[in-house]
């Protein structure tokens, strides 16, 4: 029997008398059998009660085509739908937030521009690890970036990042073993490339993925576009060690800070040496080659300090690499507030490209470089679309392959900056 999918968004209130009123919505004309026959679903499985005096549901099912054409009410029920729901109500920003656990931002973080009078996203909430409060994000109108106003200050830290993933596994790109073939095309790849040691290497895959540029750039944004001379390290940020296992393995000597003891102590177990601490609390006795910030320059309230604090701790030529989420990505156009790289209230401030460069540029930094990043976008995409769907709005998925070819060509076009720059020698 053919299948066709159908996707319809319920939403209700309460009407007169004390009835549910149920309004639906479908993307076309020909689910509206579907439609008419949910809305006919028994009251006994469904209670709006449970979710609020008003509120959406997002639905999807496979169906077959002969369902359109039958008559379904008390056959159906809610719990056949894979169901997500909202809970967002309107209110102030920051309602939720304790009052002297936030700060005002009076100019762009990122360059010191003034903001529009109107923020981009008003009341936005976090849909990934469940802080409190609702937040603002304002357009810079010198570089364009976005950051957050009013932010998470002093006790207001420990809120933000309760429930933050560091101490979790790393997300891993390709999802495949060491020891299967894949893994082991990939380990040549690593060792020509980086010289990555892995027992099961075939040397072919230093010649296949060479030829494959959306993979090449994967496996190269893997190590981080380090060189191939190995020498010291310092991975700011690092969670639970799992990229400083990797680059130890590649024969740096490498080290990390990260200020989640919970994760800094995982990373100790399958040691690696990470000290807990922040960038401007770090001190150490000698500098480095390079030094590593994945997803942490958006994290901090000055991203000028935290840039100089990294060239002071870095040998004369050394390496930064960093990589930050792209306020100019088709995944930010596509899905607004529920884009996986706004994620309030910890990033404080999302980058332009041009607002990153000006910005290291300003630190002291040259041969500032912007780095392809191939295929990657599939995590943050599929996030954000569940997001969305988790506030009941329907909006079509953006395809990964399609940003991860773009990304293939252009640097800016990817859902992250990837950028590498040097301490003048």
């Amino acid at each position: 029997m053919r299948q066709t999918g159908a996707r319809i968004c319920l939403r209700f209130d309460r009407g007169d008398r004390g009835r549910w009123n149920i309004r639906l919505s479908t993307p076309s004309r020909r689910h509206r059998r579907l439609a008419s026959t949910c809305s006919r679903v028994s009251r006994g499985s469904f209670t709006p009660e449970a979710y609020g005096a008003s509120g959406a549901i997002a639905c999807r099912k496979r169906v077959s085509r002969r369902a359109w054409h039958r008559r379904l009410s008390g056959v159906i029920r809610i719990g056949t739908f894979a169901v997500t729901t909202s809970l967002l109500s309107k209110g102030p920003p920051s309602a939720e937030w304790p009052l002297d656990a936030l700060e005002r931002v009076e100019a762009c973080p990122a360059c010191g521009g003034l903001a529009s009078d109107t923020p981009d996203y008003s009341g936005v909430y976090d849909a990934f690890s469940g802080a409190p409060g609702r937040w603002n994000l304002y357009r810079c109108g010198s570089c364009e970036s976005l950051f957050l106003d009013p932010r998470p200050w002093g006790r207001g830290l420990g809120l933000a990042y309760h429930s933050y993933y560091t101490h979790e596994a790393e997300r891993s790109d390709d999802g495949v073993s060491s020891g299967s073939l894949i893994g082991r095309l990939i380990g040549g790849y690593l060792w020509g490339r980086f010289g990555y040691r892995s027992e099961h290497a075939l040397s072919a895959g230093w010649w296949l993925f060479r030829s494959i540029p959306p993979l090449r750039q994967q496996l190269d944004y893997f190590l981080r576009h380090l060189p191939s001379a190995a020498g010291s390290l310092l991975d700011v940020g690092c969670g639970n060690g799992t990229f400083l296992s990797r680059v130890i393995r590649a024969g740096w000597h490498a080290q990390g800070i990260e200020p989640d003891e919970a994760a800094a102590a995982i990373a100790r177990l399958s040691g690696c040496e990470v000290t807990t601490a922040t960038l401007d609390t770090f001190s150490s006795s000698h500098v480095f080659d390079a030094i590593t910030m994945s997803h942490v320059i958006e994290h901090v309230p000055d991203p000028y300090a935290a840039l100089r604090l990294a060239f002071d701790l870095m040998v004369d030529g050394g390496l930064l690499w960093l990589a930050t989420p792209n306020a100019e990505s088709l995944g930010r156009r596509r899905y607004g507030a529920d884009w996986r790289g706004l994620e309030v209230p910890r990033h404080n401030v999302v980058f332009t490209a041009r607002a990153l460069r000006a910005l290291l540029e300003r630190a002291g930094y040259q041969d500032i470089r912007f780095h392809r990043r191939g295929r990657g976008a599939r995590y943050i995409l599929d996030q954000s679309k569940h997001a969305a769907e988790r506030r009941g709005v329907l909006v079509r998925r953006l395809p990964a392959w399609w940003v991860d070819l773009l990304a293939t060509f252009s640097p800016c076009a990817g859902e992250e900056l990837v950028v590498t720059a040097r301490k003048p020698a």
